[in-house]
């Protein structure tokens, strides 16, 4: 049986907000044919906020055929008929080390005080609090802080493509934590979703998820991050080169598109 891969924020759903009836229908009729993945560099109660509605329809899919995969799949979930257990973690301060993980945040707090306060990156803007979110083998940064309505997440998502605040950002992480002798070779960086950076270590980017399969198992990956530095990239690349197929999408209504056309009929 295939398996089939996919995102989450920008995939299956807007970032940040629930599935719809139309990806709820197609993804139910996937569940059908073969086993379908959950890979997102969000933690379980992102997962649970939005795709709630796909496992508490009134015809719920066959949710055998579902795994969850928090955390660039460092953590995994499974349907024991009457809700999701968890059945693997993994601890980034425990992996790099209590002092890596401490300089790492250090790094990240001179910097979020720079996009502060530079005015060629977010001075003028809104904050709001919560800046940083640590899912316990993934840390996730987020300018203007995950507390932002969605109205002011378009706003920087806006700011972010004219002024590249986050790769500007990401190049000045990056720069720090591999001149640093305590966090240089230790973690990874990748743009994630549309208003924050995912930091990791180093081999836990979203191929980590592969580790749970065969090396011969047909695989498909759908995901929208999918360039050199964004948190889609390097499972993107390796599904293309051993996969059956990966694919990149602009958006929900895309993959829907990409599930029908070029992955249900080949299955």
């Amino acid at each position: 049986m295939s398996l089939v891969l996919f995102d989450m924020d920008c995939t299956l759903t807007p970032a940040r907000q629930l599935i719809d009836s139309k990806m709820i229908k197609v993804l139910s009729r996937l569940l059908n044919l073969t086993k379908v993945g959950i890979v997102t560099g969000s933690g379980y109660q992102y997962i649970e906020e939005q795709l709630s509605p796909l496992w508490d329809s009134i015809n719920p899919p066959r949710l055998e055929n579902l795994t969850l995969y928090p955390c660039n799949g460092t953590k995994h979930y499974e349907w024991n008929g009457l809700k999701w257990i968890q059945h693997s973690d993994n601890s980034m301060i425990y992996h790099v080390g209590i002092s890596a993980f401490q300089s790492m945040m250090k790094h990240v707090i001179r910097l979020q005080n720079k996009a502060m306060t530079c005015e060629e990156l977010l001075s003028d803007s809104m904050f709001f609090g919560h800046f940083t979110s640590n899912r316990g083998s993934l840390l996730n940064w987020c300018m203007i802080g995950r507390d932002a309505t969605e109205k002011d997440r378009k706003i920087f998502e806006a700011i972010d493509e004219e002024k590249c605040v986050r790769k500007i950002l990401k190049a000045d992480l990056d720069f720090a934590l591999q001149n640093s002798d305590i966090t240089r070779g230790k973690f990874t960086t990748a743009l994630g979703g549309k208003t924050s950076i995912d930091i990791y270590p180093v081999g836990w980017n979203k191929t980590f998820v592969l580790k749970n399969f065969c090396k011969d198992q047909d695989v498909y990956f759908v995901g929208d991050n999918c360039e050199s530095g964004g948190n889609d990239h390097e499972i993107y690349t390796e599904v293309s080169q051993y996969g059956l197929g990966a694919f990149q999408t602009t958006g929900p209504d895309e993959t829907i598109k990409i599930i029908e056309e070029h992955i249900i009929p080949n299955l």
